[in-house]
């Protein structure tokens, strides 16, 4: 009886261990080095200056519940952040998306004097929190009838990570 047609096509062990080497080795090597590899961020992160100073018009475009913090857009601070408003308004409410762990206070003030003051304590608590929250907020009386031309914004409780992501005034 002779070999059959199978046996005579199947390689010898010596030859199915070359190919082996030749390929499955640097396949799992390079496998390898991609699960084991640092993850590289799609954007290197940014430092927060201590103070910026922005124009009101360059926090005039809405952001969303829970967007990024430091999404690109937002004025990311570490001390303050002063918001020159351009002229004097006269406000009664403010809608503005800050991060959501920090506590902040925006000092309205009109020629250097102080003419109102409001805080947004951090929603670091609450289980739906996380990047921006959005909150509107009623002014008190006396800046509609004194008026602002300049807001300084700080956190003075938090993670020193701050952020402002709009700031929209209503008179």
């Amino acid at each position: 009886m002779g070999t059959s047609a199978c046996a005579a096509a199947v390689p010898d062990r010596s030859a199915r261990l070359g190919w082996t080497r030749v390929f499955a080795v640097p396949t799992l090597l390079v496998l390898a080095a991609l699960l084991w590899a640092e993850p590289k961020p799609d954007d290197p992160p940014r430092e927060a200056p201590a103070s910026v100073t922005v124009g009101l018009a360059e926090l005039a475009e809405p952001k969303q519940e829970r967007d990024p913090w430091d999404q690109q857009g937002n004025v990311i601070f570490t001390d303050a952040l002063t918001i020159e408003l351009g002229r004097t308004w006269r406000p009664r409410t403010l809608d503005v998306s800050v991060d959501h762990n920090d506590t902040y206070v925006f000092d309205f003030s009109r020629g250097g004097a102080l003419t109102g003051s409001v805080s947004l304590p951090t929603s670091e608590g609450d289980p739906d929190a996380g990047g921006l929250v959005v909150r509107t907020i009623a002014l008190p009386p006396s800046l509609a009838d004194e008026g602002a031309d300049r807001v300084v914004v700080t956190a003075p409780v938090g993670d020193h990570q701050n952020s402002v992501g709009h700031f929209v005034l209503t008179e």
